[in-house]
């Protein structure tokens, strides 16, 4: 069985929830969530196989993207990334979100992906979450489908400034736009 996501984990990604949609709220009825970890090399969601971008064929040339898109991004964090996503996770209700959410299972997530174009709902998927020596950055991927035909994968980089995480980049992988 999976273990739950780590507490630095669930601070991560609800310090990116706070950063991401505070503000917002009135935009989004719900946010969705897959209730498990999974990285960008297993993320088998329907339509990932259509890119915009050339995806990298190597988790070296994947690194190399992400160097050079955030030079802020340690070597530190990078590595507990790949160490981190060795096994996935199940994350559960810890999330502090500015917007309510719901998490998913595999089944009631693909029942989203069939909905018609302008149902309003994003799915999310995230990874684990690789984090500096001194836990002062973060490193995950995230993926959201917002229809059947309209998504995107990308590497979330986050800094803690004065306690809060603040988003430093995202750097898109593919994406899909119909």
């Amino acid at each position: 069985m999976e273990p739950d996501i780590r507490h630095e984990e669930y601070d991560a990604f609800s310090g990116y929830l706070a950063y991401r949609f505070t503000g917002y709220e009135k935009d989004h009825k719900i946010l969705i969530f897959f209730n498990r970890t999974e990285s960008e090399d297993a993320d088998h969601t329907p339509f990932k196989g259509t890119q915009l971008k050339e995806p990298p064929t190597s988790w070296q040339k994947t690194a190399d993207l992400l160097r050079h898109e955030a030079p802020v991004l340690q070597e530190t964090t990078i590595k507990s990334y790949l160490q981190a996503n060795v096994q996935q996770a199940f994350i559960g209700r810890s999330l502090r979100s500015p917007i309510k959410y719901k998490l998913v299972d595999s089944a009631e997530r693909n029942s989203y992906y069939e909905r018609e174009w302008g149902s309003g709902y994003e799915v999310r998927t995230w990874s684990r979450v690789g984090f500096s020596a001194d836990g002062q950055q973060a490193l995950f991927f995230e993926s959201y489908h917002f229809d059947r035909l309209n998504s995107e994968g990308h590497y979330i980089v986050m800094e803690k400034k004065s306690g809060n995480w603040v988003l430093i980049r995202e750097i898109s992988t593919w994406s899909v736009v119909e």
